[in-house]
């Protein structure tokens, strides 16, 4: 039996049924108002257009989110001979069963109703039958964007208050399209829009897209203080857009940019990439998934980590995962600060960018605004002199740390010319550290320490001059580092060796240099005598006067003799 006796010549569509969340409408004027969901702004005035696919009278309906549509005709932005046919032709599963398509759908209901009322009708009614499955929905907005007719509605700016207004509509069922392309005069990259099904009369609808966003933490942080050729772990986390179910295949890249003081082993072989829902992690594993390249020596020195999915819905499918507007995407790897590590509060930046899908129904790409780390290390500045505060060179020290571990350091040199040491590691063996030689300036400079407490010892003094004692002095870093500062540093000596006259500290430590100057004094050995001095001239005069006495005893042992014998 037909179905005609039960139609109205009306269409009612409820409100969770459209492309996009919107709130109760009331019939008045026909306008629809459109929210930015974060995107208030972009793309212009004009980011929006409406097609009228049915005309009709609004009325209300017993279903508080939902309003109907009386007297329903084809409306004039709409080539409806080539809709119904696309629509009878679409291939779109519907039921999870293939053979059971949209378009088999449609045609036989159709073909059911053929006669009972009008074409138009038919179609609305068709949409009003399946409003609780948005795939229908999703449909048939695909279909129609593409048998769209004339120029449409543009929107406008709204006078008061963020977001769009699309007016002097008439009464109707429209079609609003996203027209948002990236990068608009030098705007931050937007996300398109699902398609927006909604009955107007006076609307209101936010837009069903956000814009992916992606965080870099170093340790967990935003900014680190850290020893050079130490591993660091960083973590990228993306997000990813409000409507990804409405994408068929979901294009999605990190650009890691690491500057000229990080490494990043090319091999990669710590990089880990996780899908994270609800807290529930799951690894996805690289082959056939994702691609992760990394490229040094770049003219300005960087290094460039890239990991890219060309179709991240179908990588988190592979694991068994599920991907929804929820997901995080989450990246971690190790890098290090290497020689080239600038001291200070200037810091290591690393930046990441996310290039992602965001149109549902293009090929278009956005990019995510960058976030921005820094890893800091810090210095120390050795001075070496006497007590009539003149430059001694060829000192000689070892560094350790509070561990009794003693640094091995790599000399980095300009033009043949130590410039500074830089801390590579450090061991247990003494015979491992490296000596540190006070130049001819009767200086020696140290990159790369953290926070700690180190000492230094001297391992040879200056010629003629005494060996001074350990000097042990402590680092502290007072605050967290963020990613525009390392905070306060500060370095001060043992409270032992406060009263010492032979050290001082002679330049504070600041978070600006990230460094501090120690003057080291050494004291000018006694003179003592020594082989060839007064001391081996009175032995031999006291050895000679011992001679003579002798032979004047024998003397006068001889002389007597003889008178004897007189």
């Amino acid at each position: 039996m037909k179905k005609k006796s039960i139609f109205k010549s009306m269409f009612t569509l409820a409100l969770s049924l459209a492309l996009m969340l919107s709130l109760a409408v009331t019939a008045s004027a026909a306008s629809i108002t459109i929210k930015g969901n974060g995107q208030e702004g972009l793309g212009g005035a004009e980011r929006f257009t409406a097609y009228q696919i049915f005309k009709g009278t609004v009325g209300s309906t017993s279903d508080v989110n939902g309003k109907e549509l009386k007297g329903v005709t084809w409306g004039n932005g709409v080539v409806s001979t080539g809709l119904v046919d696309a629509l009878k032709e679409s291939k779109r599963d519907v039921t999870g069963d293939p053979t059971t398509t949209f378009g088999s759908v449609f045609s036989d209901w159709m073909t059911e109703y053929a006669g009972s009322m009008s074409e138009a009708d038919l179609v609305a009614e068709f949409l009003s039958d399946h409003r609780t499955d948005p795939v229908y929905a999703d449909e048939f907005a695909r279909i129609a964007a593409k048998h769209i007719l004339g120029g449409g509605t543009a929107s406008k700016k709204k006078t008061e208050g963020d977001g769009w207004v699309i007016e002097e509509l008439e009464d109707g069922y429209y079609l609003v399209i996203d027209n948002y392309k990236s990068s608009i005069d030098d705007e931050p990259d937007g996300a398109v829009s699902s398609y927006i099904l909604q009955v107007s009369g006076e609307a209101n609808v936010t837009i069903k897209s956000t814009i992916p966003t992606v965080e870099k933490k170093v340790e967990g942080k935003d900014g680190y203080l850290t020893a050079t050729n130490k591993d660091v772990t960083f973590t990228l986390t993306g997000t990813v857009a409000e409507n990804i179910d409405e994408y068929d295949t979901y294009s999605y890249t990190f650009t890691d940019t690491l500057s000229k003081g990080l490494t990043i082993d090319s091999g990669l072989t710590d990089l880990m990439v996780n899908i994270v829902n609800s807290g529930d992690s799951t690894l996805i594993t690289k082959d056939g998934n994702y691609t992760a390249t990394v490229i040094s020596g770049t003219d300005d020195g960087t290094h460039i980590l890239t990991v890219t999915f060309t179709d991240l819905k179908a990588a988190v499918a592979n694991v068994g995962a599920t991907l929804n507007k929820d997901s995080k995407i989450v990246v971690t790897y190790t890098a290090q600060m290497n020689d080239s590590a600038v001291v200070g509060d200037k810091g290591n930046p690393n930046d990441v960018t996310l290039t992602y899908s965001n149109n549902p129904y293009g090929e278009d790409k956005g990019e995510s605004v960058p976030d921005e780390v820094k890893t800091y290390t810090l210095g120390l500045d050795i001075k070496k002199q006497n007590e009539d505060s003149q430059s001694l060179s060829g000192a000689k020290f070892k560094l350790k740390d509070e561990h009794d571990n003693y640094a091995y350091l790599e000399e980095v040199e300009d033009g043949g010319t130590i410039t500074y040491y830089v801390v590579k590691e450090w061991k247990t063996d003494a015979g491992d550290g490296t000596e540190l030689v006070t130049g001819s300036d009767g200086e020696f400079h140290i990159h790369g320490l953290a926070a700690g407490t180190y000492t230094l010892e001297e391992t040879q003094a200056p010629d003629k001059y005494e060996k001074m004692k350990d000097v042990t002095f402590t680092i502290t870093a007072k605050a967290d580092a963020t990613e525009s500062t390392m905070g306060e540093v500060s370095l001060a000596l043992a409270t032992d060796q406060l009263d010492r006259e032979d050290v001082q500290i002679t330049t504070e430590m600041s978070a600006t240099t990230g460094t501090a100057t120690l003057t080291l004094t050494n004291y000018k050995a006694p003179i003592l005598p020594n082989t060839g001095g007064i001391g081996a001239k009175i032995v031999y005069v006291v050895s000679g006067l011992a001679v003579l006495a002798g032979i004047c005893v024998v003397l006068a042992a001889l002389r007597k003799r003889k008178d004897d014998k007189a």
